[in-house]
């Protein structure tokens, strides 16, 4: 693609007349919320990558000139050029000293970096930019690691558009690692939009620049502040996620036990994954011991069990609660994966991605240290999307449900055997041709010696679950739904609601709620 014989490319604007660091005037949310209002823009972007051109001016005609575009629009099409260009292929006919084409295809021979080629394209487009390098948290950062002392490891923008600066990550905006191991082979090439005008305040959870005001905030972070902070990628703020009590990203149990909590305000689904760092066993002083990915595993060794089965987590409408009894001593790292209501189909396999990281520090295993029973989902706790499709009403909102036992008996005065306890749980019907069916599940003990500890009864607007706790200990509940077709019932593999019931002087019910249709 040849630019028109009279175009002149504009010259490149002068650092030297850059504004000065401010606050934003104004903050991405309230430019756009969606993508989309972007959709032409982002067409022809993609469009245009799909091409070669000759020299740097025939590209800049093609990208940003050839149509009407206003400044935020060309901020745009560079940004999105440059997150669909494999940048490994670009190529000009010539690449003078200090040419632009050079600047270009320097990432392509490791010579240089998104950060740079964004500001050069940018300057050649009227737009105010500066290359802003500091430390980030990337593939390679495990929370609790340092950065004190150690040389720049990334660089990205900030951008003068509309007269506010804006802070933009064309590289990171291109991928993103699908496993915890940073190999060319799980690096997936996808766009995300989080990078494009980041809001500083959610910016400075993954980026620190060594100029403490290009953080662009009232009050700027320091190093070892922004070092506490939990590793926080972007699917933690496009589920609008919230930290409630565990604003650092390294917490330590006590007696081997801990609870997190974090606040969630758009529906979602979340799943986590817990492992151990092998190398910790044992070690003197394991906060300051530092991690190796390849060292971390699903099990604690000598324990034949993975690490899922000692941590519970339940969701209710606005809250993740994860429950930890931890089996050893050490260090683990906690993942929490989430998935936007909007991308959940039931019926359907959807895809989780990494929100946030934790590395939790156990002083001494949990005395009661035994794995959670079985849970057919990683969720306890309705799942609404699910709860929603089939227009259910359950009594108990909350994934665990506490029991006491009856006042007249105490454990340690009465030599009897603690009496059974019972728990109600019901779904209300919008929808009459849903019918539930439970399922207890105890471990160590046959799932069909537990179905005499129910009952089920069944009206047009309710189902209601009757669950005995006949000894101490805990059992789950699984609730399944299907409907009802010619009298009989379709039902389906997924969960309606799953529990775990347990007590001694306390008890609690665990249950999760996750369903499909069946034709």
């Amino acid at each position: 693609m040849y630019a028109p014989e009279g175009f002149q490319l504009p010259h490149p604007l002068s650092s030297e007349n850059n504004p000065p660091p401010e606050l934003p005037k104004y903050l991405k949310h309230q430019v756009y919320d969606k993508p989309e209002v972007f959709s032409k823009v982002d067409e022809h972007a993609i469009q245009v990558s799909s091409c070669e051109h000759p020299a740097f001016r025939d590209l800049m005609w093609d990208l940003v000139y050839r149509y009407k575009l206003d400044e935020l629009e060309r901020a745009r099409v560079i940004f999105r050029w440059m997150s669909s260009k494999d940048m490994q292929t670009i190529r000009f006919v010539s690449a003078p000293p200090n040419s632009p084409e050079e600047v270009l295809l320097s990432f392509k021979y490791n010579r240089g970096t998104f950060a740079r080629i964004f500001e050069v394209m940018c300057s050649y487009s009227g737009i105010h930019c500066i290359t802003v390098s500091g430390y980030a948290k990337g593939v390679d950062y495990l929370p609790g690691d340092r950065f004190s002392g150690l040389p720049a490891n990334h660089s990205w923008n900030v951008i003068y558009i509309r007269g506010s600066w804006q802070l933009v990550d064309a590289h990171w905006a291109a991928r993103y690692l699908s496993s915890g191991k940073n190999l060319p082979e799980n690096v997936v090439y996808e766009y995300d939009d989080f990078y494009f005008m980041m809001e500083p305040q959610q910016a400075v959870y993954s980026h620190f620049p060594e100029d403490s005001r290009w953080q662009l905030l009232p009050t700027p972070l320091t190093l070892s502040q922004f070092e506490n902070l939990p590793l926080t990628k972007s699917q933690f703020f496009k589920c609008a996620i919230d930290f409630l009590d565990q604003h650092h990203g390294v917490v330590h149990t006590r007696d081997g036990r801990l609870r997190m909590t974090l606040g969630f305000w758009r529906p979602g689904g979340f799943t986590y994954k817990l492992q151990y760092l092998i190398t910790s066993a044992g070690h003197p002083n394991p906060e300051a011991l530092v991690a190796n990915p390849a060292d971390l595993r699903d099990q604690v060794p000598k324990i034949n069990m993975e690490l899922k089965s000692f941590l519970l987590q339940e969701t209710t409408r606005d809250r993740l609660n994860f429950y930890f009894r931890l089996p050893a001593s050490g260090v683990y790292y906690l993942t929490i994966y989430a998935q936007e209501l909007a991308s959940l189909k039931v019926g359907r396999e959807s895809t989780f991605r990494a929100a946030c990281e934790y590395k939790i520090i156990c002083d001494t295993p949990a005395v009661d240290a035994q794995p959670y029973p079985t849970c057919h989902d990683a969720n306890w706790g309705p799942a609404w999307p699910h709860v929603q499709h089939y227009a259910l009403e359950p009594s108990h909102t909350d994934g665990v449900i506490s029991l006491c036992a009856k006042a007249d008996w105490s454990p340690t005065v009465d030599q009897r055997s603690p009496p059974p306890m019972t728990i109600d749980v019901l779904f209300g019907k919008q929808r009459p041709e849903v019918n539930l069916l439970a399922k207890l599940h105890r471990n160590g003990v046959p799932d069909d010696y537990l179905d005499q500890y129910q009952r089920v009864s069944e009206t047009v607007q309710e189902t209601r679950f009757h669950v005995t706790l006949p000894e101490p200990g805990e059992i789950s509940s699984r609730f399944v739904p299907g409907c009802s077709l010619g009298g009989s019932i379709s039902g389906n593999s997924h969960d309606a609601g799953e529990g775990t019931l347990r007590f001694g002087d306390k008890s609690q019910v665990n249950f999760t709620c996750s369903a499909t249709d069946r034709a």
